[in-house]
């Protein structure tokens, strides 16, 4: 029973959380919207200098959000050229220094590549000098 009791009261509590956290702000904004939209469609109606100022209005509130994204734009560009700057002036040095451990390393690849092959090609150039000293011997013999 008592869980009961306790779920029906998180329901209510939920309930008046939502009237009062998201219907009566969304009500309230409507109404704002609707009243401003109503005085200035009244003001555009008296003919007088309202509307010019009520029309300028409409064009900040229309720039503003493109002003504020181009603004943050505008400073991220700034940042990265900034940073490509730093990153050229430094880069130079390490790319040296990368270049140099790279020839090291393709040089010792070749001296173990060389080594690794020297006995090799030493069998195989016995083998056919003595194929050849062979041959040799036959075309002087045997004509």
């Amino acid at each position: 029973m008592d869980e009961k009791k306790s779920r029906q009261y998180f329901l209510d509590q939920h309930r008046r959380e939502v009237i009062w956290q998201i219907l009566i702000p969304v009500i309230i904004g409507v109404m704002i919207m609707l009243a401003l939209g109503l005085l200035s469609a009244l003001s555009l109606q008296t003919g007088t200098d309202a509307s010019v100022r009520w029309g300028h209005v409409a064009a900040i509130w229309l720039i503003l959000p493109f002003f504020v994204i181009g603004t943050l734009l505008l400073f991220l560009l700034i940042g990265l050229i900034l940073g490509v700057t730093k990153i050229t002036e430094t880069l130079p040095d390490y790319a040296s220094i990368v270049q140099m451990y790279a020839r090291i390393l393709a040089q010792k690849t070749l001296v173990l590549a060389n080594r690794s092959t020297r006995p090799v090609i030493i069998i195989h150039s016995v083998r056919a000098s003595i194929k050849r000293f062979w041959l040799t011997l036959r075309i002087l013999f045997l004509g």
